[in-house]
């Protein structure tokens, strides 16, 4: 363990003995801490954290604190680049904290880990691991109800991350991959409030409380004097927090009942958030060498692509970068016409300067060869900024050339229930090369004598479709048909008797069209993605229908029943609150009504994978304990999953017949779903144009 960044004395906890029992004062007190716990019905957490703040899983996570040329930021909950979460919650835990009733009253303990913290601790560090370990998991209480977990935490990540951290490295310490006994606050708050009754995305301690437990007793006195330290008072309000988080427990327990949550809450978003501290504390291995090379092919092109544009010019001053200067070229000095809807930059300021954007190049591609340069341009200048330029930033450690990302795992950003990442979000890195020799997935790597492994769902959310319409034709499409299935849409669309008589543009339309209907998009944006009028583009909707009759009933049934509820629910039961869906503007009911149907087959998407992850989990978790080291899950990446393992055939082979198991024939049985699913599986050294579909 080493030494903390931020020293303390034991000025700093002057007087914390009338607040917090030292747990590992020795084994006798680490013992009957353990006791206490058992016999108690409910025990909330924290882990603190030694930095400037003696920070808790209580820290709002939305802000930045440090400055772009400041010192590395050691704050492990800014939303700054310069740190890993991961990392630091390994490198800098100092303690964990909790509070149950005991005789009557709340009491709370401290287990100390941080040897710099002034406490006398003659218990070992491994037994007070493995105290902190059997409480928050409650692995004494082999009978415990999955539906009453004891263990009761604000963020299970924020939390678990030092624990599966400490479990994940030395001999004879191996992590836990799924658990059911914690009971997440913030995470049941996400699921049983309203999407406008707190700001989603945050749902932050202070807002949860707000909204559920009042402000009357949000502060109970605790006596601290008035030159307390920082710590102390840090100390205080997470004492304060761990007694709110006892009396939210009840609350919302109450809640997830009446809305018929309780399963999706019990059995797939707690295993799943314990799940993704794993995750984020295994990391990904990295090549900084790659990048660097796929940055200098790409600035190669870049000025390449700019020299050509330049020549179009007649000024010698000529920038690219300028939207004045390139609106010049176009309109001015090329004259090109110029667009008729939407040409200037903003309709808020009155300007003469017309619009340069993508969609205004897009109108006029075809009046000059210079406007797909000035596309193209654009579109790797974002690859490097975007995908290339910043990623080192997220490196952390690592042996010679190779080092380790650490994505930061959320639940609670997206609406429709589907997990997301940052620093950096993975799952918007290309998933194809942009051009030879710059495919930024390449940049992500297995470790020595390992490989990854990829297992991804195919055409997910159109069976999901197919599975809630139950339309004849549609179904039919995916028990019968091997071939391309939009161009077996394509055939049932158009009317034609063979699958080699369908175009491409007739493929396209029919893809196009029915991906509209999953992500709830409206006629004007098909037009626009396929290049068409909106007159067309409806035309195209009405056909598809025509051929599966039964989608534009469900899609009826499903806004009927969000109008109605005022939410829907996915395949698990799930609500995705809609507060637009009876509003009396027209414009926004009808946008709530597509996102009513969207939700549905996305939300159903994202409880599908949950429960994929947690069953391939739960395997993983019986290959460790047979004594031979397991695939490590490293990344989900929409319907895709990663592994790490050893490069082997066997292993590979092993793995291969597990993830097929799990994906398409549990998850099929336990949810009932009455459409076949497949998946591709893949190998390589690197997550890009290294991997390769596994043939056995």
């Amino acid at each position: 363990m080493k030494s903390s960044l931020f020293p303390y004395s034991k000025a700093t906890f002057h007087g914390i003995e009338n607040h917090v029992l030292n747990a590992a004062a020795n084994p006798e007190s680490l013992s009957e801490f353990l006791t206490i716990c058992a016999s108690s019905s409910a025990v909330a957490f924290t882990a603190i954290f030694s930095d400037d703040y003696f920070s808790t899983a209580f820290v709002p996570v939305t802000a930045k604190f440090c400055t772009p040329k400041g010192d590395r930021c050691t704050r492990w909950w800014c939303t700054c680049n310069k740190q890993s979460r991961s990392s630091l919650a390994r490198i800098q835990v100092a303690a964990y904290l909790f509070t149950c009733e005991t005789g009557g009253k709340l009491s709370t303990f401290m287990v100390p880990i941080d040897p710099d913290l002034p406490f006398e601790c003659s218990a070992t560090l491994e037994d007070r691991w493995d105290a902190i370990r059997k409480v928050i998991l409650s692995s004494d209480v082999p009978d415990l109800d999955p539906r009453k977990p004891k263990a009761v935490t604000f963020s299970t990540i924020r939390s678990i991350l030092p624990l599966h951290s400490y479990f994940s490295g030395g001999a004879g310490r191996q992590r836990q991959l799924i658990s059911q006994s914690i009971f997440d606050i913030q995470l049941a708050s996400f699921l049983v409030v309203p999407n406008t009754a707190v700001d989603e995305g945050t749902y932050e301690f202070d807002e949860i409380w707000e909204h559920f437990g009042g402000v009357d007793e949000r502060k109970e006195k605790t006596g601290l004097p008035l030159d307390a330290s920082d710590e102390m008072r840090s100390l205080d309000e997470a004492i304060d927090n761990l007694r709110l988080c006892l009396a939210l427990r009840s609350t919302l327990s109450l809640k997830l009942k009446e809305q018929n949550l309780e399963d999706s809450f019990y059995q797939l978003e707690s295993p799943i958030a314990f799940l993704l501290a794993s995750i984020e504390c295994s990391g990904i291995g990295f090549l900084p060498t790659r990048l660097t090379n796929m940055e200098t092919r790409l600035d190669e092109k870049i000025g390449s692509i700019a020299a050509i544009v330049q020549g179009f010019s007649s000024d010698p001053d000529f920038n690219i970068r300028s939207p004045r200067q390139i609106a010049k070229l176009l309109f001015t000095d090329l004259n090109i016409p110029k667009p008729a809807s939407n040409p200037y930059t903003s309709q808020k300021k009155k300007t003469d300067q017309i619009s340069t954007g993508v969609e205004v190049l897009l109108s006029v591609k075809g009046a000059h060869e210079v406007v797909p340069l000035l596309l193209e341009y654009r579109k790797l200048n974002k690859v490097k900024t975007t995908y290339i330029s910043s990623l080192t930033s997220f490196c952390v450690g690592g042996a010679g050339d190779m080092t380790k990302i650490y994505p930061v795992w959320h639940t609670l950003r997206t609406r429709t229930g589907r997990l997301s990442c940052s620093k950096p979000n993975m799952q918007n890195i290309p998933n194809k090369a942009i051009f030879e020799g710059v495919h930024p997935r390449d940049a992500f790597v297995a470790g020595k004598s390992e490989t990854l492994f990829s297992v991804d769902y195919r055409q997910i959310e159109i069976r999901i479709l197919a599975h809630f319409t139950q339309d004849h034709a549609l179904m039919k499409l995916f028990r019968d048909s091997e071939n391309d299935i939009y161009k077996s849409m394509s055939m049932r669309i158009t009317g034609k008797k063979s699958i080699s008589d369908v175009t491409g543009n007739e493929r396209a339309i029919a893809k196009q069209v029915v991906l509209a209907v999953v992500y709830g998009m409206g006629a004007p944006q098909v037009a626009k993605k396929l290049g068409v009028e909106i007159s067309a583009a409806a035309t195209f909707f009405n056909n598809f229908f025509a051929g599966f009759p039964g989608v534009r009933r469900w899609m009826q049934s499903v806004k009927r029943f969000a109008v109605n509820n005022g939410y829907i629910l996915t395949i698990t039961g799930r609500r995705r609150w809609l507060p637009d869906i009876r509003s009396e503007n027209r414009e926004k009911s009808a946008r709530a009504g597509r996102q009513a149907v969207n939700s549905v087959i996305q939300g159903s998407s994202a409880d599908l994978v949950k429960l994929a992850m947690i069953k391939v989990a739960s395997n993983l978790e019986m290959w460790n304990n047979s004594g031979e080291k397991a695939p490590e899950l490293l990344l989900q990446i929409h319907d895709e999953l990663v592994f790490s393992l050893p490069e082997t055939r066997v292993h590979v082979e092993r793995l291969k017949k597990l993830v097929e198991r799990c994906l398409c024939l549990e998850v099929v049985r336990d949810l009932r779903i009455q459409v076949a699913l497949l998946v591709t599986c893949k190998v390589g050294k690197s997550f890009g144009d290294a991997m390769v579909d596994y043939i056995e």
